[in-house]
């Protein structure tokens, strides 16, 4: 009997000793392959070396990332960077140039997210990502994707972390309420676009120590008829003009629109003011660039007197 017990634990002996040096040698093989480290996940996001941008404010960021050498397509609609003279222009996000994009062999086409957009065509030439770029929580999350997928997860969140700073921020309770407009160029009694709260330039617009005159959320595009201006009755009316330059005859003109609406307590006190540039009409890191300009018309606008 008792030899039976000792052959019987001697077997059992060889099993278990076999067994942990098996799982020892699939843990060392494992690390030598570099599947099982301490310093790395297990999962990486790919890194992509050939993008198509159809979008002007992940171009921006992309650009502002470092990441310009990973474009190989831009939109049409994207501004000029030194980085990108020798980059194709290849349509938009809502109509882009398929045999272009084709020609280019993107691993990654990336733009933003619209109900307009044609995915389908532009997954079937190459892994496609569309991102939300509405609100500030929407910017900082895709901000910090196209880090990930460029291998600029470091400047990335600088940057997420520097918009977050300057556009999170309480509002000035006692700040003047100012109409941001979107240009009188067209205006002709009817309907004004302006920006609205729940929007990244709305958040810029508190960041620069103002209110928003509209103060509550608005979903779709943000218009107001002439009767509605009146009933808001801003202190300011700070118009952006998408032009390079703004003469002071520009400027004539605008006033002279802005005399029929002379009821106004903006009008009447001479609290007109202009932001002008192209850059600050974008969705991009540029947006930081509003703020700073913002927040020196706001302040300027207020010294003027009646």
């Amino acid at each position: 009997m008792a030899a039976r017990e000792q052959k019987s634990l001697g077997a059992w002996f060889w099993v278990i000793t076999l067994a942990v040096m098996t799982v020892a040698s699939s843990y060392g093989m494992m690390n030598w392959l570099g599947e099982l480290t301490e310093s790395e996940p297990l999962e990486r996001a790919p890194e992509y070396q050939r993008i198509v941008s159809l979008s002007p404010a992940l171009t921006q960021t992309l650009v502002l990332l470092g990441a310009a050498n990973h474009l190989v397509g831009i939109s049409d609609y994207c501004d000029e960077y030194d980085e990108l003279k020798e980059v194709k222009r290849v349509g938009t996000g809502l109509t882009p140039n398929y045999e272009s994009i084709v020609g280019l062999k993107p691993d990654l086409i990336v733009l933003e997210t619209t109900k307009q957009a044609d995915y389908k065509n532009l997954e079937a030439i190459t892994q496609t990502q569309a991102l939300t770029w509405l609100t500030l929580d929407d910017v900082t999350t895709s901000t910090r994707l196209l880090g990930d997928m460029t291998n600029n997860s470091p400047s990335a969140s600088h940057l997420s972390d520097k918009l977050s700073s300057v556009l999170r921020v309480e509002k000035n309770a006692t700040g003047p309420r100012v109409l941001l407009l979107l240009g009188l160029s067209n205006f002709d009694g009817g309907s004004l676009w302006y920006i609205k709260r729940n929007s990244l330039h709305g958040a810029g617009l508190h960041a620069a120590g103002a209110l928003n005159a509209v103060d509550k959320d608005i979903s779709g595009a943000p218009s107001m008829s002439l009767e509605e201006l009146l009933k808001i009755d801003p202190d300011m009316i700070i118009t952006m003009v998408s032009q390079p330059e703004f003469s002071n005859e520009d400027k004539k003109v605008y006033a002279k629109r802005l005399e029929q609406l002379g009821t106004l307590k903006a009008v009447q006190t001479n609290k007109i003011g202009f932001l002008v540039g192209k850059e600050l009409m974008g969705t991009g890191p540029g947006i930081l660039n509003f703020v700073e300009e913002l927040k020196l018309e706001v302040q300027r606008v207020g010294k003027v007197q009646p």
